[in-house]
Formats: structure tokens, C-alpha cells, sequence
């Protein structure tokens, strides 16, 4: 998959929010973050990690897609370690993209704010 296959399914994750009457500015869902729901995410995925980590619903729902959809098919041993470690390395860069696009949203909001207090 390359980045425009990557924009299209995560534009098409927006789309569907959509038409099911949610405004979403991002595939994180970040305003349900702060719902008390979380969820164990595999990182590398169960079939070739044990590493977890506890994420918000929203963000997990988000970050399986990811791995379903956007990464590369399974090889055919999956305790390859060299798959193991690409697939690891794969799940921490969706973990990474849902933080940056985070502080991304955080900082727009901050600065609309600042700019929303300098003309009063």
C-alpha cells in the first residue's frame, strides 16, 4: 500500500463517520478520548507479539484498522523473528501517528484560542 492507498482509507474511516452522523476531524476519534472506555492493543499484532499497551476505544478501533487494512500481508511463518520485529515496528508507527496528529489538533486549538483572545 502505498500513501495515496493510505489517504484514501483513512479519507474513506472519515467518510463512514459521516454518513453515520459524526463529524470526525481525524481517524482517532480524539473527542472520545476522554471516555473512561480503553482497550489492550497489540502492537504488533497478538499472532506476532505479546506486547500490549492499554489506548483509548476510539484510538484502538482505529489503530486494528490499521493493521488489518494498511500493513503488509502476512508472511508465511509468523515466528519469523525479522517479521515479528517489522510487524512491532509497524504498530509503533501508527502509535506515533496518532500522537503527532494529537498534538497537531491540540496546538490548532490552542492557537485559535490565543488568537480568539487577542482580539477581545
Amino acid at each position: 500500500m502505498d500513501d495515496f492507498d493510505r489517504f484514501m482509507s483513512r479519507q474513506y474511516v472519515l467518510r463512514l463517520a459521516e454518513r453515520k452522523g459524526r463529524k470526525l476531524t481525524s481517524p482517532w476519534d480524539f473527542d472520545c478520548w476522554a471516555e473512561r472506555a480503553t482497550e489492550e492493543h497489540h502492537i504488533g499484532r497478538r499472532k506476532f507479539s505479546d506486547d500490549v499497551i492499554t489506548v483509548p476505544r476510539a484510538m484502538h478501533l482505529e489503530l486494528t484498522r490499521r493493521q488489518m487494512e494498511e500493513h503488509l500481508p502476512e508472511g508465511p511463518d509468523p515466528d519469523n523473528p525479522l517479521e515479528r520485529q517489522g510487524r512491532l515496528l509497524l504498530g509503533l508507527c501508527d502509535l506515533h501517528a496518532a500522537l503527532s496528529d494529537g498534538y497537531r489538533l491540540i496546538a490548532e486549538r490552542m492557537l485559535e484560542a490565543a488568537g480568539a483572545a487577542s482580539v477581545i
